[in-house]
């Protein structure tokens, strides 16, 4: 396990790029009322794509994977960054911030300041945005992983 919910990789293929995108945009396309349910949401742009898993729970530090379709003579390949919701990146900064700051303070009290909580608080919040990221990222991974070789999803 990494210690930041992000990482960043590099996929090659043997699809064109026009297959590449075709793959991307059957993979992306909304499902409508009457469809079948998709495994993942998202859209193409260009050579840029965003998709993310379709899960039917709340996960606030779900992973969203962005890909750059880079050309390669007849081929393709697909640089991948896996990170959070900007929103909950945000939050957890200023959360794992504000803690450590108060148990800081707490430890340089003369009054001998009991730093248990804030430090508890702390770690409790940073092992569920690991726990919660990268339970998801594994399975993000494999999907983006069919996507881009043209399996199906």
């Amino acid at each position: 396990m990494k210690i930041l919910p992000f990482e960043r990789y590099s996929l090659p293929t043997n699809l064109g790029q026009e297959e590449l995108y075709r793959a991307i945009d059957e993979a992306c396309r909304s499902r409508g009322f009457a469809g079948p349910r998709r495994s993942i949401h998202g859209r193409r742009d260009g050579n840029d794509f965003k998709v993310y898993r379709a899960i039917r729970y709340q996960n606030t530090f779900l992973p969203y994977a962005f890909g750059r379709i880079q050309p390669d003579g007849g081929r393709a390949s697909v640089d991948i960054t896996l990170r959070m919701n900007l929103f909950a990146i945000v939050f957890m900064l200023v959360w794992l911030g504000g803690t450590f700051g108060i148990a800081l303070v707490e430890m340089r009290d003369i009054n001998g300041g009991e730093p248990k909580v804030p430090f508890i608080m702390c770690g409790a919040g940073y092992l569920l945005m690991q726990a919660a990221f990268w339970y998801e990222a594994s399975r993000i991974k494999s999907l983006v992983e069919k996507m881009v070789y043209g399996q199906q999803l």
